[in-house]
């Protein structure tokens, strides 16, 4: 539709038809995250889940909430899928059953800039500039994430790790790291897919960056518990083969065969 021309005799329909032609500002020029979450088994969770999103995230963002209740034993593919179709630069990964605070993802997304400043390791007095980040985490209760995760930290200065694992509960990182460590390995079943791709990210010249100042709440494995008690999947078998996967992975480099895992439709 042309412009009306009683719009250019009238400032107030003026301002409004200029508004009207301006372009949505893309998703890139915005720095927006796209928020994923699989949408498992427990209805009550997810939508606490969803409310405290809504209620507490104030950056730009999208969530793509996928339903994966018939694809239990896929959650690395499903992840790699949502991510190579992604159009966003940042990408934060929840289980259903994580609960954000208080400008979770306005603090966590400030570790990006390049001027960020933070301890090269948690003990340390020092500062250092930490880019180039590529994966930021927070603190959480003590089930469901790793050690360096647990602690109650008196001070929230975030710090580096270079060889510690964090949880796959929650992290958000940069698209660009897959260029380089490559996506999640999807010969893992349920778990073990995290922290084989931390371990590539520890091994790039990426940093990891741990946020004692973002605190996400976690019901640890509330989802993952009733799909076992409904016998989708059994813990021990579970564990014996994570552990053969790592075990085949390890040969892979020893032999120098190893490949990142990519992914294309």
């Amino acid at each position: 539709m042309g412009k009306p021309p009683e719009v250019d005799n009238d400032p107030a329909l003026l301002k409004h038809w200029e508004l009207l032609q301006s372009p949505l500002i893309s998703d890139r020029a915005s720095r927006r995250v796209d928020i994923v979450v699989l949408k498992y088994k427990s209805p009550d969770i997810e939508a606490r889940c969803i409310s405290r999103l809504i209620q507490h995230t104030d950056w730009p963002y999208k969530v793509t909430w996928y339903d994966a209740r018939n694809q239990t034993a896929n959650f690395s593919k499903i992840w790699n899928r949502l991510v190579f179709e992604s159009v966003c630069d940042y990408i934060c990964i929840m289980d259903s059953d994580a609960y954000v605070s208080s400008n979770w993802l306005s603090v966590m997304m400030e570790t990006f800039d390049s001027e960020f400043y933070c301890k090269p390791s948690l003990n340390s007095t020092e500062y250092v500039c930490a880019a180039p980040v590529g994966v930021v985490v927070p603190v959480t209760n003590h089930g469901g994430g790793h050690p360096i995760q647990w602690t109650d930290y008196s001070d929230n200065t975030p710090f580096l790790v270079r060889e510690e694992q964090v949880s796959g509960f929650f992290f958000l990182f940069r698209k660009a790291v897959l260029n380089d460590v490559g996506y999640f390995d999807e010969r893992f079943y349920i778990f073990g897919q995290d922290s084989d791709w931390i371990d590539r990210v520890h091994a790039s010249n990426w940093n990891v960056v741990v946020r004692p100042d973002v605190h996400v709440a976690h019901d640890v494995s509330a989802s993952v518990s009733k799909a076992q008690a409904e016998g989708e999947f059994e813990p021990v078998a579970e564990g014996r083969m994570t552990q053969l996967v790592y075990k085949i992975i390890d040969k892979e480099k020893a032999a120098g065969v190893y490949e990142a895992p990519q992914y294309s439709e």
